[in-house]
């Protein structure tokens, strides 16, 4: 027996006979982060970048020869035309000859000799005595009499930086079905080429969180207890943070922690990192402080997009600063925010003259698609892998600077 059709009289409908024949609507628009997600690895990259064949690379980095100590204990009046004793912190910084001054109260003479710590100065003027255990004594130069020697010489050992290539590993895996299959998003295989382009942003987001915020460099061994992938016990590299190179070897003035920012402790904050290095520095900051640099009257700051080809769509702003002819490029970087009610927002003042800054790859390992790494028969799924062999180089750290604050209030 025939099976009987059901039969409609009425105008063809979508919402009845058409139903089952149309596919559901869906935007075919997919979209994916901004290119503002990592500025401070792009702006590492816009240097030349440095290229090295060995998983731990070293560099040299230098300083000045520090011109200022503290006292490390209450100083007696001298006479004029006697002599009389500072203790100090770090005695080495100072020679015969030195002329030396109390900044504190402003009493000055000049060093005759030198005992580990204790500076024997003459008093060619009264020096007033002092009851503070810190105040800054610092050297203005030396002042030699007529047809004398040459005084002691100052010079520094350079120092020679550490740190390893990190390895970064961002699989995309398709059965060969999936990677060409139709979807609502284009051609056949659409949907495989927008994952490699989110897993590509997702891996450069990784990669900037690294650069800023990984602890002390190291080649360490993995836990064997990892089993996905097994654990081989090669070498695992870790490369230094911006954040730990600062707070390890920047001066005590460059690096400020507040509960709660005022204007004036960020210019406080502002001013020593512009003692050494360029007039003209990089501040990238969470959103937060740009909200404050407006509320405190710093003029409305504008982000434009950048049109150099190197930097196309990174959005900056500038402004004027105080000190001398200098400014700094804002970048709002909104991975520098709090992220939870405990946690500091964070700005990174970043000196990228003279390569200070710069982006290490290893031979042709730098950011590269491997495709199809997995051919053992197993399975059908192709296995794709964004990798990157990369590490950082930071020099100078008198010329960068951090800030780290909850709240701000005027």
């Amino acid at each position: 027996m025939s099976q009987s059709p059901t039969i409609y009289k009425v105008t063809r409908r979508v919402m009845t006979e058409l139903g089952a024949n149309i596919p559901v609507q869906m935007d075919d628009k997919l979209f994916l982060l901004d290119p503002n997600q990592n500025p401070f690895t792009l702006m590492t990259t816009q240097v030349p970048k440095r290229k090295v064949g060995d998983d731990t690379y070293l560099w040299h980095d230098d300083e000045i020869v520090p011109e200022q100590s503290t006292l490390t204990a209450a100083s007696a009046a001298i006479a004029a035309a006697a002599t009389g004793t500072w203790n100090v912190v770090a005695g080495t910084r100072f020679a015969p000859w030195d002329i030396v001054k109390n900044m504190a109260t402003g009493s000055w003479g000049q060093v005759t000799a030198v005992s580990t710590n204790a500076l024997t100065v003459d008093a060619h003027v009264a020096i007033l005595a002092s009851t503070s255990t810190d105040d800054v004594i610092q050297k203005i130069g030396n002042s030699m009499e007529e047809g004398g020697g040459i005084p002691t010489a100052f010079s520094t050992l350079h120092t020679e930086r550490s740190n390893n290539i990190q390895h970064f590993y961002s699989p995309v895996r398709f059965t060969e079905m999936a990677k060409n299959a139709d979807d609502y998003f284009g051609d056949f295989g659409a949907d495989y080429i927008r994952t490699h382009a989110k897993v590509l942003k997702q891996h450069a987001r990784w990669i900037e969180w690294a650069f800023l915020f990984n602890g002390a460099p190291g080649a360490h061994l993995p836990d064997t207890g990892i089993t996905t992938p097994a654990d081989l016990a090669n070498n695992l590299g870790i490369s230094m943070g911006l954040e730990y190179f600062i707070e390890t070897y920047a001066p005590v003035d460059n690096v400020k922690t507040e509960e709660d920012l005022t204007k004036a402790e960020f210019f406080n904050w502002l001013e020593p990192n512009f003692e050494f290095g360029s007039d003209q520095k990089t501040l990238y900051a969470s959103p937060k402080l740009h909200a404050a640099l407006m509320e405190w009257h710093l003029g409305q700051i504008r982000f434009e997009p950048s049109k150099a080809k190197q930097t196309l769509g990174l959005n900056f702003a500038e402004i004027t600063l105080p000190f001398g002819p200098s400014s700094i490029k804002l970048v709002n970087h909104r991975m520098l925010k709090a992220r939870g009610g405990s946690a500091y927002n964070y700005a990174f003042l970043v000196d990228h003259s003279d390569e200070k800054i710069k982006y290490v790859y290893f031979n042709k390992m730098d950011t590269r698609v491997q495709r199809d790494l997995v051919k053992d028969g197993t399975t059908d799924a192709q296995v794709d892998c964004v990798k990157t062999s990369c590490g950082t180089q930071f020099r100078l750290a008198e010329c960068h600077g951090m800030l780290k604050f909850k709240t701000f209030s005027s």
